[in-house]
């Protein structure tokens, strides 16, 4: 009977179990699984997202936009073959004839003719126009993605610096702890012992620095692409991806063949040889007017052609014509100022980046190895009391230093990479997209 008891208990308690593991499954599917999965598919912010919102919301270049529209609309406009309208005039005189009474009226239809290649060179400068507006489109797209580039750039050295006083901060704290249990035992002073709370304390402080310029590097991100972040949202920090190195030589090709500004400049010295020559076309060969009349007289219906010539005689338009010279030269003078500052800076810039290799080199084999291979035996040495905490000390600022240093010198080497790509006019992948065999001779 008791085992009956027992046997039937236990089936109970079995059914109880899994009703209360089902329901404890249902409130982990309703309630909890939504949070991990949320958590899992965070909002991720990468360069490319960035740049693609940026370009979606920037105003300037929704300005840009509207200004190509405009030249496209002034391009229509110039290639009309007529570029004023006609013009229809009549008139009626009344009078009297001895005994009669007479009405006589007269309407003339006009238009005026370009015969001196006016509207071809109209349509060159509507097209001038218009390319400018585009390579301002073009250049204010690629400012806005270095921009961008330059923000992740920040943002990565600010996390690497981050994550390397995290380090030093965990290891700062476990040696605190540790030095607090000798200090109960008497085995050290309190002087040494607030000294490593002094030094646990400064790099609080840093890591509170370091995570304010990080807050400001968001906001600045989130003015840039023109939207806020959201809540949450996480950035994944990382270089910029880069090219092998590109000869100074074909830099400057690129920046020939792609830089804006060098095509601007072009494009305004092209405009304005094409303003003379329309000036010109004017004052060599005037507009011709041609007019349709008819009339009555006399009873009589008369029907005529007319045309008339304008005499040049005193608005010769040398004025227009000195102007137009003098803004020709202009234009051709900051042609070759641009082509000339920007080879410099294409160069000044190449050599930089040939430096900060070198100095990339330098950190990687020796400085960053070496400081931490003298920590490491540093450490060993204090624990065994070979040294003193102070020697220590001065191990550790220079470890923390040369992290430091190394965060600061990517952040100016790729900024350095930015601003060459600024240069050239160009994202460098995207050049040498179109030229594959020189990508493979610079990876070979």
């Amino acid at each position: 009977m008791l085992q009956s008891v027992d046997f039937r208990e236990r089936v109970s308690m079995n059914i109880f179990d899994k009703k209360y593991y089902i329901a404890l499954l249902g409130i982990l599917i309703i309630f909890v699984l939504p949070q991990v999965v949320r958590a899992q598919n965070s909002p991720r912010l990468t360069l490319s997202d960035a740049v693609r919102i940026a370009l979606k919301n920037n105003r300037q270049i929704a300005i840009l936009q509207k200004d190509i529209e405009k030249a496209q609309g002034e391009r229509e406009a110039a290639s009309r073959i007529l570029q004023d309208n006609p013009e229809i005039a009549g008139e009626m005189t009344h009078r009297r004839k001895g005994a009669q009474s007479l009405t006589d009226f007269g309407i003339s239809l006009s238009q005026p003719i370009e015969i001196g290649r006016q509207r071809h060179y109209r349509m060159k400068i509507a097209e001038f126009n218009f390319l400018k507006v585009q390579l301002q489109l073009q250049k204010e797209k690629l400012v806005v993605t270095e921009k961008l580039k330059g923000i992740f750039i920040d943002l990565t050295a600010l996390n690497m610096k981050f994550q390397s006083l995290q380090n030093i901060l965990k290891v700062e704290q476990d040696l605190l702890q540790w030095f607090s249990i000798r200090a109960t035992h008497g085995e050290i002073s309190s002087v040494a012992l607030n000294t490593l709370r002094l030094e646990v304390l400064k790099t609080k402080e840093k890591l509170l620095d370091i995570q304010r310029m990080i807050i400001a590097k968001r906001r600045e991100l989130e003015w840039v692409m023109n939207s806020p972040l959201p809540e949450g949202m996480e950035i994944v920090y990382g270089w910029p991806r880069f090219p092998t190195k590109v000869e100074p030589e074909k830099l400057w090709g690129y920046a020939e063949e792609y830089n804006p500004d060098l095509k601007i400049a072009l494009m305004e010295l092209k405009r304005s040889e094409a303003e003379l020559k329309l000036i010109k076309a004017g004052h060599m060969i005037p507009n011709f007017n041609f007019s349709l009349t008819r009339s009555r007289e006399d009873n009589d219906n008369l029907i005529g052609v007319g045309l008339a010539i304008p005499l040049p005689l005193f608005n010769r338009r040398t004025g227009e014509i000195k102007a137009a010279r003098a803004e020709q030269e202009k234009a051709a003078l900051e042609l070759k100022r641009v082509h000339e500052k920007l080879r410099s800076e294409i160069y000044q810039q190449y050599e930089t980046l040939t430096l900060r290799e070198r100095q990339r080199k330098l950190f990687v084999e020796e400085i960053l190895p070496i400081t931490q291979q003298n920590l490491d035996k540093i450490k060993t040495r204090y624990q065994m009391g070979e040294i003193s905490l102070m020697t220590l000390e001065r191990f550790w600022d220079s470890w923390i230093e040369a992290k430091i240093s190394y965060a600061d010198f990517l952040q100016k080497y790729y900024h350095t990479l930015c601003q060459i790509e600024l240069l050239v006019g160009v994202e460098l992948n995207e050049v040498l997209k179109e030229h594959p065999l020189e990508e493979q001779k610079n990876e070979e």
